[in-house]
């Protein structure tokens, strides 16, 4: 055979072997990159897992609530109630219902958000209107129909209904 056709031939069988080694390295690149991929994505879920357990994952539902005072139902179809908050508010198309889109809000967190006052002890209206227990009245909870005196301090849960009465 020909020097030059050795040669040609040798340079020939180097690049296939150099392809072939090549192809090589890439798969097991793209096989260590993949299972590394992997691994990720099972460290989001885990993240993920922990945001659920800690109350801090994004979340949606509903509850409701009424307000009474001397018998009187509160309404609150005004729009200074509305959408005050983006992690718990109420509506103008159903005021009695809470949209709840963050896991850990309490009763409380809740009617921080709106123009209004309510502690154990007293509720004090968007118009100011006083109602405190005392002589003229108790000021109860009732959650889910069994009265709680601590209802304010409860995790807000799907379908959960809350009553505030003053009598």
């Amino acid at each position: 055979m020909d020097t030059k056709l050795q040669k040609g031939f040798a340079a020939l069988i180097s690049l296939v072997v150099g392809l072939a080694v090549l192809s090589i390295v890439s798969v097991l690149f793209l096989t260590r990159t993949s299972k590394n991929i992997s691994s990720i994505k099972g460290d989001v879920e885990k993240i993920k897992e922990i945001k659920d357990d800690q109350g801090i994952a994004p979340v949606e539902f509903t509850a409701s609530f009424e307000i009474y005072t001397k018998s009187t139902k509160r309404i609150f179809t005004s729009s200074m109630y509305h959408n005050l908050s983006s992690d718990v508010y109420i509506t103008a198309d159903n005021p009695s219902v809470i949209h709840v889109k963050k896991s850990g809000v309490t009763w409380r967190d809740f009617f921080e958000t709106l123009p209004m006052t309510l502690s154990e002890d007293c509720l004090v209206t968007g118009t100011k209107q006083t109602f405190c227990t005392g002589e003229d009245g108790v000021l109860r909870f009732f959650i889910n129909g069994e009265e709680n005196r601590n209802s304010l301090n409860l995790k807000i849960e799907s379908g959960d209904s809350l009553k505030v009465d003053y009598e």
